[in-house]
């Protein structure tokens, strides 16, 4: 898991007092979407000069789209139309945050030393 490897790093660092957490990585979130390649084929985002096949399997594929208090937007994908897919869809877009926190504490921790 990424955080193991940041919280290492930072520990090799000496900075075992500051670490990202997953509370702190929860209060980045202000909103977050569910939809699967399914919605996605069959909505407006379409390009309609294209022609399709609509594939009932691709329901099977959710995704998840966290937005940050930033703006920054991180998207997560899940092998499952029912709540399995959209769990395992926020868990693969949390992953995606752990290595931008850890960036991100390092720099400033960085930037306190100095």
């Amino acid at each position: 898991m990424q955080f193991e490897i940041i919280e290492k790093y930072l520990e090799g660092h000496g900075f075992s007092n500051n670490h990202v957490t997953q509370k702190a990585l929860e209060a980045l979130i202000v909103s977050e979407y569910y939809f699967t390649a399914g919605d996605g084929i069959t909505g407006e985002a379409v390009q309609k000069s294209l022609p399709f096949v609509y594939e009932a399997d691709l329901d099977d594929v959710t995704f998840c789209v966290l937005v940050l208090g930033n703006g920054t937007k991180v998207v997560g994908i899940g092998e499952s139309q029912d709540e399995d897919g959209r769990k395992l869809a926020r868990e693969d877009a949390i992953e995606q945050l752990w290595p931008m926190m850890g960036y991100a504490l390092v720099e400033r921790l960085n930037s306190t030393v100095h």
